[in-house]
């Protein structure tokens, strides 16, 4: 489960698109984060391409150089703008999005519902040290990590992989709250399984950076995000002490435990 990592961002996207239930969840705040979205990458297309092009041109010996780069620029702000409004707006949503598609995906309710069992707010304001933690972290990587652009292709990839490393933890915070673990915790596990976690976060990073289409795909994320998780646990993988969750339409007894190739046999 750990090295198919990199295929759950696109199982998110079909698993997304063919669970309408999902669809309401979402509509509303889906539509808020689309219009920021459009709204941001017009206007920083038409008021910031030009004047970033014009700069990087006076210090550099190509003008087609400099164009590229400023799209690049301006790619990164839309990407942080958006990542920005879904962090401050939208984190409640994300969990309940997160906790709908362990349900659809089990076939069982969500009964650890993490921090916001006690309150949303409560809940909320419990694990934003861990939010924050890792939402200014990834500002500050992707702010340092921008450079790599001018190094062509090579420079990319990287700044994918550095990034997205911090972008799937995001994702699976909420899995880590509802397990029960401290933030040290949550680390330590995504430490140990850094390249498995770099590798899917490099694919979230690239949808992510898609203009407009870029703030569905970060809902998107969080749903093979979730898929990821459920399957992980059905294998015993995870942090803290995982209880064996089976997949929808598949049970498994007491003292079994499921197989890599999803069969069931005796623990």
């Amino acid at each position: 489960m750990l090295l198919s990592g990199p295929t759950y961002p696109v199982r998110g996207i079909f698993f997304f698109a063919t669970h309408p239930s999902l669809w309401l969840r979402v509509l509303c705040g889906l539509l808020l984060s689309l219009t920021f979205a459009l709204a941001a990458t017009v206007l920083l297309f038409v008021f910031a391409l030009a004047p970033q092009a014009n700069g990087l041109n006076a210090h550099l010996p190509a003008a087609w150089l400099g164009w590229i780069i400023a799209v690049i620029c301006v790619l990164l702000e839309i990407f942080l703008a958006s990542l920005l409004f879904v962090a401050i707006c939208l984190p409640v949503l994300a969990d309940e999005l997160f906790d709908d598609v362990v349900a659809l995906a089990t076939g069982q309710p969500v009964t650890q519902k993490g921090s916001c069992a006690r309150g949303c707010w409560h809940g909320v304001a419990y694990a934003g040290v861990w939010i924050v933690t890792l939402l200014v972290a990834r500002i500050l990587l992707l702010v340092i990590t921008a450079p790599l652009h001018l190094v062509p292709g090579v420079g990319t990839v990287v700044f994918l992989f550095l990034n997205g490393y911090l972008g799937a933890w995001n994702n699976h915070l909420h899995w880590f709250d509802m397990r029960g673990c401290g933030f040290a915790e949550g680390r330590r596990f995504v430490r140990q399984n850094r390249m498995a976690y770099a590798c899917t976060g490099a694919v979230m990073c690239m949808l992510e950076l898609v203009p407009v289409a870029g703030i569905l795909f970060q809902f998107t994320n969080i749903v093979g995000a979730a898929l990821w998780a459920v399957d992980m646990e059905s294998e015993g993988i995870g942090p803290g002490k995982i209880e064996h969750v089976p997949k929808a339409g598949v049970g498994v007894g007491a003292g079994e435990r499921r197989t890599s190739d999803g069969t069931v046999a005796e623990a």
